[in-house]
């Protein structure tokens, strides 16, 4: 094993079913090391081990980057504007252009800065003043520090203050000392505007995320999922069951393309495939196809898909799906959404329920009502609870 003169050494002994398994983390410098020993785990435990480790790793990296007092560039954003403080005490303040290995580049007013990451001690937000021939028509979001957030242009600015008229026509003067952050307002996107807009509880509508957006969601705690934009007419998603003890799990990816975008009516075909961990199974393959129709207060969304699992009946029978959205407030929408499979001996699923959301985050709770092919429900408490939380994100 190598050597290092000087290390910090953590050891961690982690324990799996009858298993156990030593991690050694060495970090020397800037670089950290995994050192594992691993016997006698089947294929779920080695991806259980790789997910801890992981998590493990960062958590570690981010300590011992804290620990030497080191900035991490990393969540700094090109395109904002910062405060830069040197270590001979002089400060830059302007848009962040450009971060690589050894330096950052900051445009002030007069000319571009390239900063050496060595020589820099601090870095806070700030929103300086850019001269500019032209007016500058984009919608904007200006963000206060005690927390405020307002929607509309920017009508006039010098260096100390800026007139602003919002998008309901109020003018106000904000003072650049109050300004937290500045930035451009995506078009699609309104002050009460759902960003779960492309599915409902667990069935996506006809809308397609944005190119370079995407969400994180858990539902029912052991069902979390990842989707991504690729383009504006194209989404990729999937995600895998984390059910504890159990010795295989299932998996589901899922692909959407807009077909057709009109201002109150989009039409989106996908696939969905899905299968357990130990591929045992031909596993199960839904073509479906959906269509939404209404506004972002109010809509409908009827949807259509046909299984193929190798049986027999296969791409028989399709499944339907009911499902709508209203809007209740600006953070807050009723959702109903509805499966009724045609099939002779299937269970129909009803459900009605509220989201709350905010600008990137929201959280589902609604009742769900099983329907046997007979007409009866489950015996007892007739609803199956049902939770989910999203997080969306701008790459």
């Amino acid at each position: 094993m190598k050597v290092f003169s000087k290390l910090i050494k953590e050891k961690i002994i982690l324990t799996i079913g009858d298993s156990a398994f030593v991690c050694y983390f060495i970090f020397n410098e800037s670089k950290l090391y995994l050192i594992f020993n691993i016997k006698e785990f089947n294929i779920m435990k080695k991806i259980y081990l790789l997910l801890i480790s992981l998590t493990i790793l960062l958590t570690m990296f981010v300590q011992l980057n804290a620990q030497d007092g080191r900035i991490n560039f990393s969540v700094y954003e090109t395109g904002k504007y910062y405060k830069v403080t040197l270590a001979n005490g002089m400060e830059v303040t302007g848009k962040l252009m450009k971060v690589d290995d050894l330096t950052i580049d900051i445009k002030t007013e007069l000319k571009t800065l390239s900063l050496k990451k060595e020589d820099i001690v601090k870095i806070s937000k700030s929103y300086s003043f850019v001269k500019s021939e032209k007016p500058d028509t984009n919608l904007k979001t200006i963000e206060l520090k005690d927390g405020s957030e307002f929607i509309g242009h920017i009508r006039n600015q010098d260096s100390l203050s800026i007139k602003f008229e919002t998008t309901s026509g109020t003018k106000i003067d904000i003072k650049r000392d109050q300004i937290e952050n500045i930035e451009d307002q995506r078009p699609d996107f309104f002050i009460g505007d759902d960003p779960n807009k492309t599915r409902l509880f667990l069935a996506p509508t006809a809308r397609n995320l944005k190119s370079g957006t995407g969400y994180f969601s858990v539902n029912e705690l052991f069902f979390p999922v990842f989707a991504f934009g690729i383009t504006d007419f194209l989404t990729l998603g999937g995600g895998m069951t984390i059910l504890p003890g159990a010795e295989t799990q299932l998996f589901y990816l899922n692909g959407k393309a807009l077909v057709l975008h009109l201002e109150r009516l989009d039409l989106s075909a996908g696939l969905l495939y899905t299968n357990l961990t130990s591929g045992n199974d031909n596993g199960l393959t839904v073509l479906y196809g959906n269509s939404t129709y209404g506004t972002r207060e109010a809509a409908v969304t009827v949807g259509a898909g046909f299984t193929f699992d190798g049986n027999d009946n296969s791409g028989t029978y399709p499944l339907l799906i009911l499902g709508g959205e209203l809007k209740l407030s600006k953070s807050t929408k009723l959702i109903s959404e509805n499966w009724i499979p045609t099939s002779p001996e299937s269970v129909k699923i009803y459900s009605l329920g509220v989201r709350f959301f905010g600008k990137k985050v929201a959280g589902d709770f609604g009742l769900m009502y099983p329907l046997g092919n007979d007409g009866e429900s489950i015996s007892g408490w007739p609803f199956i609870p049902w939770l989910g939380l999203s997080y969306n994100f701008d790459l």
